[in-house]
């Protein structure tokens, strides 16, 4: 059975048919390489939708799979994956356009919006959180063995009541945190009087005609239609495994996109949507991340592919892999989504990044 991409494969589409300059469209030879490359997924397995885009218009979409095995549903341009922390960037979307607002500052400690957080935990700044350098421990760590309900953000005060303390100080380095996105989530809240799906949706998805959502509930089967399952490899078979008892959590990974969501989200990347997003403070390198080479602004993981700059973000979470990859002196964003608990995405895409951009 064949279960994604080997290196040897992502080193030859690399080095395939590469072009001197980002074209306007793709040359025949470039498509045929994405297909064949897209090929290792088969038609009756978990599937993979893929994404080529330069803000805002479509060079290149193709999918593969099924987005539910077993009902024998496939892949289309607009089934929606869960994002897994690719989400993370549209948390901090919303922190600072409350911050361009007024209404929130970077400065602010989180208890500020969170009181009833444990004393410890109130420190760190929403600054600090965003950069993954509040030194909170993971909320994953503290959740009871014997729950059986579903953690959501506003549990996050209960379960760190249950951690001995702080992991770092706040502001000492890098610890990426599960838990700061989720407090950050809640300040949305608190300041802006809405729920960060609601208040996204209104501030950034609905500006940018993405039908991108977060679900209050991801559990039931109508919560998210168009919905691609998330499937695991057990036993030579493709079982589902779509929700664990962190699903549910907004701010570190709950939004459902198709790919065409995030062709459109690409017009913000490329700053052509300054009042929905600031991409130049997102992808601003503010601290040294835990990946050599590179560090970490507000969402985005930030460093280089060869001597190309370029942001990215990868999401894993029960049973999906995806992956994020702009860049921005080519204005091309590169998605690739899959809902298989096996491949790395994030290498697919920076394979297809070389493949259309050519070596700088």
């Amino acid at each position: 059975m064949r279960r994604g991409l080997s290196l040897a494969a992502l080193i030859i589409l690399a080095a395939f048919g590469a072009v001197a300059t980002p074209p306007t469209r793709l040359t025949s030879r470039q498509t045929e390489a994405l297909d064949a490359l897209l090929g290792t997924y088969g038609q009756d397995e978990p599937g993979v939708a893929v994404v080529v885009a330069r803000c805002g218009e479509t060079l290149l979409e193709r999918v593969s799979g099924m987005a539910d095995v077993a009902a024998k549903r496939p892949v289309t341009p607009e089934t929606r994956f869960r994002l897994a922390s690719v989400s993370k960037q549209f948390t901090a979307a919303a922190v600072n356009r409350l911050v361009a607002e007024g209404r929130l500052s970077l400065d602010d400690p989180i208890g500020r919006w969170v009181p009833d957080l444990p004393e410890w935990a109130r420190t760190p700044t929403l600054r600090q959180l965003l950069t993954h350098t509040g030194g909170l421990p993971d909320y994953e760590d503290f959740i009871p063995p014997d729950r059986t309900t579903q953690v959501t953000d506003h549990d996050m005060a209960r379960l760190l009541a249950r951690a001995p303390g702080a992991k770092l100080p706040p502001g000492e380095k890098f610890a990426y945190s599960n838990t700061g996105y989720a407090l950050l989530a809640l300040a949305v809240e608190k300041a802006s009087g809405k729920t960060l799906p609601l208040f996204l949706h209104e501030a950034v998805f609905a500006p940018l005609q993405m039908t991108s959502i977060i679900p209050i509930d991801p559990n039931p089967e109508d919560a998210v239609p168009r919905r691609a399952f998330g499937h695991s490899l057990e036993d030579r078979d493709w079982k589902r495994t779509d929700q664990s008892l962190t699903s549910a959590v907004w701010g570190d990974g709950g939004v459902y996109a198709s790919i065409r969501d995030l062709a459109r989200w690409s017009r913000a990347l490329c700053r052509l949507e300054p009042k929905v997003y600031d991409a130049a403070a997102a992808f601003e390198p503010r601290v040294l991340s835990d990946r050599p080479g590179s560090s970490y602004g507000w969402g985005w993981y930030v460093g280089t592919q060869g001597a190309r700059s370029v942001v990215w973000h990868t999401g894993e979470t029960m049973g999906f892999r995806n992956a994020l990859l702009h860049s921005p002196a080519d204005r091309l964003t590169v998605a690739v989504l899959t809902n298989r608990n096996e491949g790395e995405p994030i290498e697919t895409a920076r394979a297809i990044l070389q493949l259309i951009s050519g070596p700088r």
